[in-house]
Parts: structure tokens; C-alpha cells; sequence
């Protein structure tokens, strides 16, 4: 519940009114978050299609974004990625326009291990001790 709480405080912008928000009560960012877990296949696109109600730019995008955030748990926004996130070792999978929902889960959280995936991991385990070779 603090989760839900902390995200969802974090909606509204303060130069916007209650009229101009996709979502004004909580059943209707249940609405949304319900709808996407059933339609996966969905695409951003059609999803943001689905919701905007003629909204604005800014809003839709945090709209979808706060729909993906409860659903997942994870921050799908462009705005969070970090040009050098792969050599940080922290690759951000961001939500694009074209791809299912389906596809960003399954790109968000893989089930094979690959060979970058070894690498990434490997990175971030610590380099084993030499053995001291006077047995102390």
C-alpha cells in the first residue's frame, strides 16, 4: 500500500487542475492498471490511445507510466535512463511506443541466461582473494 500511495502522490503536477488529468479518482488508475494486466499485448501506443481523453502530452505520458509503475513495480520511463547505464552494470528497460506489454515483461525480466547477462552479473560479484601461498 505505501508503494501505491508514494507513486500515486506523485501524479498529479502541481500546475495541472483535477480537469485536465487522465486519472481523477482511483478507480480509474485501477481501471487502466486492470485493463493492461488483462491485454498484454497491447502496445504503449494503443494503450495510450485507450486512456488519453484528449489529453496532453505531459499527462498522458504520466499517466501510462504510473499504469506500468503498479502493474510492474519498475520506473518504464525514458526520463530514468542514463546514457552509460550499461557500463554502470544497471540496464533500465524503458516502455517504448511500439512494444507490447508483453514484450517489455519479458525484456524487463528474462528467464534465459545469455552471454551478456553472465558478463553483467560477473561485474558485479567481488574478485576473489589470492590465496596467500605461506598458508597464513
Amino acid at each position: 500500500m505505501q508503494f501505491y500511495q508514494a507513486i500515486v502522490a506523485g501524479y498529479k503536477d502541481d500546475t495541472a487542475s483535477l480537469d485536465d488529468l487522465i486519472f481523477r479518482t482511483h478507480e480509474d488508475v485501477f481501471r487502466a492498471v486492470l485493463w493492461l494486466w488483462q491485454n498484454p499485448g497491447t502496445t504503449r501506443r494503443e494503450f495510450n490511445e485507450l486512456i488519453s481523453k484528449d489529453a496532453s502530452t505531459g499527462d498522458l505520458l504520466r499517466a501510462t507510466n504510473l499504469s506500468a509503475k503498479l502493474l510492474t513495480m519498475v520506473d518504464c520511463s525514458v526520463s530514468c535512463l542514463e546514457t552509460d547505464r550499461l557500463e554502470k552494470g544497471n540496464s533500465r528497460i524503458s516502455w517504448r511506443d511500439d512494444v507490447t506489454f508483453h514484450k517489455y515483461l519479458r525484456d524487463l525480466f528474462p528467464t534465459e541466461i545469455t552471454q551478456s547477462s553472465v558478463i553483467r552479473i560477473t561485474r558485479l560479484l567481488p574478485t576473489p582473494k589470492a590465496s596467500s601461498s605461506d598458508g597464513s
